[in-house]
């Protein structure tokens, strides 16, 4: 019989997690670099495209949940990689760790460091570029278009508080860790070409949630009403949005707390049952 000591001791998770990160560490701080790399080109490229705002809080809002998504389920399809081969699987499926010590160090790195690490890379390619940004408009001073009222200085983007892009505060974040969970289990659950068939089961899923909120949801909706992704709108006789209905406060917050907590909580759970089943 299986005692809980079996399943997980903190001790024996700690030894593997510096044994990851003693064999790792190089390789992550290379990829924290890369990204801070990338980021600092592409706001350079704004700089030098942009005629209007430059840095404005959508275009950081943008660059970061952008850079958040495609390199944060690149990572978590990367951390399980040992497994597509026999050689590596077998090294992996050895350790003298259980599954679940596994699965926790995976979500360690993947998902607790791999956020913090990415947002802090990011407000320190963010902030100076944010501050160049400004001094280029307070220098060389310009309007929107057709007015002549003149485009303030940009304000810096918080990660948590973005309420201003979103129908509710937090829900792309909150959605990124459900889609990252999606990789994870991806990673495990198929042995080949992982993250493309990850990005291809992802796809279908928010297919199959787009085509229930804009097809299925709106049958059930009065006459000129539709639904916008949680954000209800009743168009006038010329088309245009006249009324709109969001949830309530609360309800968005449970809602969101739903796809940040319990969807990847879900998702882990069924990624350690396939870990344990795991065969190379």
């Amino acid at each position: 019989m299986n005692t809980l000591s079996d399943t997980f001791s903190f001790h024996r998770w700690w030894l593997l997690v510096t044994k990851h990160w003693s064999e790792n560490y190089r390789r992550y701080l290379l990829f924290l670099l890369a990204i801070a790399g990338l980021l600092l080109a592409w706001f350079s490229f704004i700089l030098m495209v942009s005629q209007l705002n430059l840095l404005n809080s959508f275009m950081q809002f943008a660059a970061y949940f952008a850079g958040l998504y495609l390199v944060g389920c690149f990572y978590a399809s990367w951390l399980f990689a040992d497994l597509n081969s026999p050689q590596g699987g077998i090294g992996f499926l050895a350790l003298p760790a259980s599954h679940l010590e596994k699965l926790l160090c995976a979500l360690f790195f993947g998902v607790l460091l791999f956020f913090i690490g990415y947002t802090l890379v990011f407000y320190l390619v963010d902030i100076p570029m944010l501050s160049l940004s400004n001094s280029i408009l307070i220098k060389y001073p310009r309007n929107y278009q057709d007015t002549s009222i003149q485009i303030p200085p940009d304000q810096l983007f918080n990660v948590f508080d973005n309420h201003a892009f979103l129908p509710e505060p937090g829900t792309f974040l909150a959605g990124f860790f459900s889609t990252q969970a999606l990789f994870f289990l991806g990673s495990v659950y198929f042995t080949r070409w992982t993250f493309i068939k990850s990005v291809i089961a992802a796809l279908l899923c928010l297919l199959i949630f787009v085509f229930i909120d804009a097809k299925l949801l709106n049958l059930f909706l009065p006459s000129g009403w539709h639904d916008v992704f949680f954000l209800w709108v009743h168009n006038d006789a010329y088309q245009h949005p006249s009324q709109y209905i969001r949830l309530p406060h609360t309800t968005g917050k449970l809602l969101n707390i739903f796809i940040a907590v319990c969807a990847p909580l879900f998702l882990w759970i069924i990624t350690w049952q396939r870990l344990k089943e795991k065969e190379v």
